[in-house]
Formats: structure tokens, C-alpha cells, sequence
């Protein structure tokens, strides 16, 4: 029979770490979505630089949500390893 051993501080350091992310992947989008203002770029080739750059700001938000979703349930977990774990046999 295997054991799993876990700490509730390193399941809120890794709530942390996820909400690190996240911040950091909206930083890139605005970064990226920023290089594609490239002013009166109003040729096809503009037009399709934007475009591309917008796809690509929209492909670095698209796992935000996810990791947000994980956030509250790091936390409910590292919550009950610390019932867990103040529990005396």
C-alpha cells in the first residue's frame, strides 16, 4: 500500500505559483497584443499581421480560466490536509 504525503503549505505554494501564471500570461497577451498596433499598416499584410497577433494574445489567455478554476480547489485541498493532519490517532 503506497502513502501519499502532502503538505498543505506546498499546495497553497502552488496556488500561488498558478495565480504567478496567471499573471504573467496576461502580461504576455498585452505585450503581444500591443506589438500588433503597428499604426497604418492598412495592407493585406498588415491585416494579416494583425490578425495573427491577435489569435496568437487570444491562444496565451485561453488556459487563464482553467487555472483560475484550480485555484479555489488547491486551496479547499490544502485546507483539508490541514483537518487531516491536526486529526490524532
Amino acid at each position: 500500500m503506497s502513502q501519499i504525503k502532502a503538505s498543505s503549505e506546498v499546495v497553497r505554494q502552488l496556488a500561488s505559483d498558478l495565480k504567478a501564471t496567471i499573471n504573467n500570461l496576461r502580461d504576455i497577451s498585452s505585450q503581444v497584443k500591443s506589438a500588433g498596433n503597428v499604426g497604418d499598416w492598412n495592407d493585406a499584410q498588415g491585416v494579416q499581421f494583425k490578425e495573427v497577433v491577435n489569435r496568437i494574445s487570444t491562444l496565451t489567455q485561453s488556459p487563464i480560466q482553467t487555472l483560475e478554476a484550480a485555484i479555489p480547489r488547491l486551496n479547499k485541498i490544502a485546507e483539508t490536509l490541514d483537518r487531516y493532519s491536526s486529526v490524532k490517532f
